[in-house]
């Protein structure tokens, strides 16, 4: 009996001091949030991955972006800021409505709204902002880089990891050298790069992911055609001493060139040192100071010419020319696993009855094989395209990308990081010689409507496109609008 009272005393003194002792605060409520802007306000869609930045105020570690329905993972970084990833897939718009292709402001947009959530207790969510997904780019009133006396012609660009643009292009018989550090607002004043008495064209240029810039060329220097390379470690502010990588007895012409992700550099072009033109090919694994043996890639008895060139994150090299072997002009593809050493069996990429030329080609972040070319099939040069998903062995059906009643010419092929084509080449279809542009998000499959770059009084050629990490577009051509030919530049403001 004492034992039990024991225990009930012990339970009765811990329920008096329960209601004595004071209760612990209650939880405050979060606030509401109010969300004041968002950056940036707009994209294209389906372009590479971005932050999107809320300002506003009341916002707490669990306060979370709603883009459009969707909650997104959301970084708190102070009450009155918060970031999250938006990707390909959350900024989507039908690419398929199609306008003229003379106006640049007829590309199409639609708007999503984006809001903050602050969880439970108290919260709820903020006012909503809208976010523009555009259905594709509009560019930039072309600029002239070169603006010159002279005759500027054949440019050719890349971008660094930093998004600093660098073009080359031939100026009367030398190649010269340009970049710009805001997105082609302003440029560095030209460096003559080759420099010498003899004849210089058709430059290739290349970034390595340190920012070297790697450029070659075919010159006529020692008496015959040779391909010349050099290199800059400083922006492009001086150059070294060209190498004469052909250095042969046969015409040696049109480089391509590419470096891969270790730095190693691949030049390919075509060679009459076999006694016909063939498509030869080196690399340099020591920034270029020396160069392995050259090695004959299209090795036939017929004409080869015009090679493009690219390589995929695990150093393979894929190679795309024109080719007379079928009895007509073919695209030819080989591609290297060894850096050069040997190549695949050649696949005829085109392979239809009329004349294809004038190749380009890329590769995505995945490995698949893009290339553009220039077509006669139809009964007037259109720009085909077709694509690679196992490693160039097959390739899917042609698509005729520009499709019109004019001539069009010398496509040049980019992919941005989330996978979209990106397609330039020169048209006749105004009435005079304009660049075109086309994309498309879904591998080739579809295009977007063709959008006029130039869009000017004069002629415009042969034009070089590249994209940076964010998936801004940089296109470089020459264009005799002021008279004389000059380099342009546009880049895209969306």
């Amino acid at each position: 009996m004492i034992r039990l009272t024991q225990v009930s005393f012990i339970f009765l003194m811990i329920f008096i001091f329960s209601l004595c002792s004071p209760s612990p605060d209650p939880v405050p409520d979060n606030p509401v949030p109010a969300l004041t802007s968002i950056s940036p306000t707009s994209k294209v869609s389906h372009m590479p991955d971005f932050t999107l930045t809320a300002i506003g105020t009341n916002f707490v570690s669990g306060s979370r972006i709603i883009f459009n329905g969707a909650s997104k993972p959301t970084t708190y970084v102070s009450p009155t800021e918060v970031t999250c990833q938006v990707g390909p897939t959350d900024i989507t718009a039908n690419l398929s409505i199609v306008y003229d292709y003379e106006d640049l402001s007829g590309a199409l947009s639609s708007n999503v709204p984006v809001l903050v959530n602050n969880p439970a207790p108290g919260g709820g969510d903020s006012n909503s902002v809208n976010f523009t997904i555009n259905d594709n780019h509009t560019f930039y009133v072309p600029g002239n880089i070169s603006n010159n006396a002279g005759s500027s012609r054949h440019p050719a660009i890349a971008v660094d990891s930093a998004g600093n643009i660098n073009v080359v292009w031939r100026d009367n018989t030398d190649i010269l050298f340009s970049h710009s550090t805001d997105g082609g607002s302003s440029w560095s004043a030209a460096v003559n790069i080759s420099n010498n008495s003899g004849d210089s064209y058709k430059p290739a240029i290349t970034v390595d992911s340190a920012g070297n810039i790697n450029v070659a060329w075919h010159d006529i220097s020692p008496g015959n055609w040779d391909i010349f390379f050099s290199r800059s470690t400083d922006s492009g502010s001086s150059w070294s001493a060209a190498v004469n990588i052909s250095n042969n007895s046969g015409h040696s012409l049109k480089p391509a060139i590419i470096v891969d992700s270790a730095g190693n550099i691949n030049v390919a072009w075509y060679d009459y040192t076999p006694g016909n033109y063939d498509i030869f090919f080196r690399h340099s694994t020591d920034n270029g100071s020396s160069w392995s043996a050259a090695v004959n890639i299209s090795n036939n008895s017929v004409y080869s010419s015009y090679p493009a060139i690219t390589v995929d994150s695990a150093g393979n090299i894929n190679v795309a020319w024109y080719d007379y072997t079928p009895g007509n002009y073919d695209i030819f593809f080989r591609r290297s696993t060894d850096s050069g050493s040997s190549w695949s069996a050649a696949v005829n990429i085109s392979n239809n009855s009329g004349d294809s030329y004038n190749p380009a080609i890329t590769v995505d972040s995945a490995g698949n094989i893009n290339a553009a070319w220039q077509d006669k099939t139809a009964g007037n040069q259109e720009i085909f395209f077709s694509r690679s998903t196992d490693s160039g062995s097959s390739w899917s059906a042609a698509v005729n990308i520009s499709n019109n009643s004019g001539y069009s010419y010398t496509p040049a092929i980019t992919v941005d990081s989330a996978g979209n084509i990106n397609i330039v080449w020169y048209d006749y279809s105004p009435g005079d010689s304009e660049i075109f542009f086309s994309r498309s998000t879904d591998n080739g499959a579809a295009w977007s409507a063709v959008i006029n770059i130039s869009n000017n009084s004069g002629d415009s050629y042969y034009s070089a496109i590249t994209v940076d990490s964010t998936g801004n577009i940089n296109i470089v051509w020459y264009d005799v609008t002021p008279g004389n030919y000059d380099i342009f530049f546009t880049g895209s403001t969306r």
